[in-house]
């Protein structure tokens, strides 16, 4: 849950049952990702992604019914949940295979 002040500006967050003021930071998250990619040499793929979210509502109408920050945003979700499931469980079972 979040508060803010219309006067100020100030907004505040509630955790474990207090407010907790919230710091704006201007950073260059876009330097930082490409940084964090470039340390784990993740391959980045060169995509149009105009062009791909077109495609994909194309292949699957329900999709366009979705502004395309929502999608995006939905995209992540989906693909970060899977990633880190297969992950873990991956993980899981090398772990098994080493106990047996």
């Amino acid at each position: 849950m979040l508060k803010q002040d219309t006067w100020t500006g100030r907004s505040w967050r509630l955790v474990d049952n207090e407010w907790k003021p919230m710091v704006g930071v201007n950073r260059d998250w876009d330097s930082i990702d490409k940084a964090l990619l470039s340390a784990l040499r993740i391959p980045f793929a060169e995509v149009n992604t105009d062009s791909a979210l077109v495609r994909l509502r194309e292949k699957h109408p329900i999709l366009k019914e979705l502004p395309d920050d929502e999608l995006l945003e939905r995209i992540k979700l989906v693909y970060s949940r899977q990633v880190l499931v297969n992950m873990y469980l991956d993980s899981f079972l090398k772990m098994e295979q080493k106990g047996n």
